[in-house]
């Protein structure tokens, strides 16, 4: 049994998917494979789903304990189950009000993105990024090694490839949790940001400095948090 609201947001998808193909912001839409990116949206609908603490009740599935509360207090929009690995995450965009955004400081700084640095700032200050990949290549290159060798199709390559898939998702994480932390930093600090622009794929070319670069999500990060905080970030 799948909730009606599952279908329905797939068929809304496909739409929004097609537009921005024929407008050339995408490409052509692709069939979802299981067991990639698996995710479905609960409309906010009479019954849907219900918040009570630690717990969600979903359609069909009933209660679920969940490792942490709602952060934030208001209606909750809609409900969006993913799988990450293997793990399973409730993604819940909540309707607030939200105070008017105040920047701590109205000091500028220019921010010169790099590969083998991934940030410096006017003020001389270096941000070394956390080189996940370099500090769990040596494993990534083994467990890579060993599923190679299993057998397509047994159990022990489903195995295989789920212990591989946790240490990407560990890295990513790492990566992650370091850009919110210094973009989060430097818009409280700052009034204005000012970035540079790069040609963030020919950077990436360069095979000897392209691992692990965060180049392109710094900026997407940073963009996101001045906006949440009232600061701006420009680029030259």
């Amino acid at each position: 049994m799948v909730p009606k609201s599952v279908p329905q947001q797939a068929i809304k998808n496909c739409g929004a998917a097609f537009q921005r193909f024929f407008k050339k912001q995408g490409r052509y839409p692709q069939f979802k494979k299981k067991g990639v990116h698996d995710s479905a949206r609960l409309d906010d609908g009479p019954g849907t789903f219900v918040f009570d603490g630690k717990r969600v009740r979903l359609p069909v599935l009933g209660w679920v304990k969940l490792r942490e509360e709602l952060r934030f207090s208001g209606k909750a929009l809609s409900t969006t189950v993913r799988r990450v690995e293997d793990r399973w995450f409730v993604c819940v965009p909540v309707e607030v009000e939200m105070p008017e955004p105040v920047c701590e400081s109205q000091a500028a700084v220019g921010i010169d993105l790099g590969v083998s640095t991934a940030a410096t700032l006017s003020s001389g200050e270096k941000l070394a990024g956390p080189k996940a990949l370099d500090a769990h290549l040596e494993r990534l290159q083994r467990l890579s090694r060993w599923h190679s060798q299993k057998q397509k199709g047994s159990r022990n390559r489903r195995k295989s490839a789920l212990r591989l898939a946790r240490l990407h998702a560990r890295i990513s994480n790492v990566r992650q949790d370091w850009l919110h932390q210094t973009t989060t930093r430097l818009v409280r600090e700052f009034a204005v940001l000012g970035i540079e622009d790069l040609n963030v794929r020919g950077m990436m070319g360069r095979a000897k400095l392209a691992g692990g670069s965060p180049t392109s999500a710094f900026v997407s990060s940073a963009a996101s948090s001045s906006t949440k905080r009232g600061c701006t970030a420009r680029s030259w």
